[in-house]
């Protein structure tokens, strides 16, 4: 039986909602040491995960002990360049 998970954003500007997923990954693991997801799954659906995360980098680092904290300097590391290269196409600030 699935019951579900809510998730309630008490600040919504500043909730990192890319790493949802990696925290909610995190916290299963903590729960269920024994499941890894990325095991479990398809293998044919590493890729697209890995393709989605832009490198397989994110994916073999958090597997390493499934903490959000090992690929944080992955994850955030480009998003000054990409904020000041893409400025220029916001319309509101």
């Amino acid at each position: 039986m699935v019951h579900g998970v809510q998730i309630h954003l008490t600040d919504p500007k500043v909730a990192p909602l890319t790493l949802l997923q990696f925290y909610i990954m995190q916290e299963a693991h903590r729960l269920w040491p024994d499941k890894n997801l990325f095991t479990l799954c398809e293998q044919s659906r590493l890729s697209m995960f890995d393709k989605v995360c832009g490198t397989d980098e994110v994916r073999k680092a958090f597997t390493k002990s499934f903490l959000v904290s090992d690929i944080m300097a992955l994850w955030t590391n480009d998003i000054p360049a990409f904020r000041a290269k893409a400025s220029k196409y916001f319309l509101y600030d």
